[in-house]
């Protein structure tokens, strides 16, 4: 049994960097596809452009709606890829976004 997150990171994880990722590379639509399946309903993925994002987002985030944006571009082109870490760290595998959203679907009803 894992021990709790406390426990696992005292134990010699002191000033190490560690990259925690999910299992798996998805893109926005495959997460968008998997909560609808979660949800057991249709959630539209609508793309806008670059400039409808930043002006979108603004309200919330401010200055930093750009910066997001321009994020998000990057990680299209480059992906992040899965690691093993959360599961070396663990000893338990991390949870699939599908996992997640089976668990989670009553929050987006």
């Amino acid at each position: 049994m894992p021990g709790n997150l406390r426990t696992v990171l005292s134990d010699g994880h002191e000033g190490r960097i560690h990259h925690l990722t999910g299992p798996e590379t998805l893109t926005r639509a495959d997460r968008v596809r998997q909560l609808a399946e979660a949800i057991g309903g249709p959630i539209d993925f609508v793309k806008v452009s670059r400039a409808e994002a930043i002006q979108r987002l603004t309200p919330t985030t401010g200055e930093y709606a750009e910066w997001y944006v321009d994020g998000l571009e990057m990680m299209v082109e480059h992906p992040q890829q899965p690691t093993t870490a959360v599961a070396d760290i663990t000893g338990a595998p991390a949870t699939t976004f599908a996992r997640w959203a089976a668990a989670n679907a009553h929050l987006f009803r």
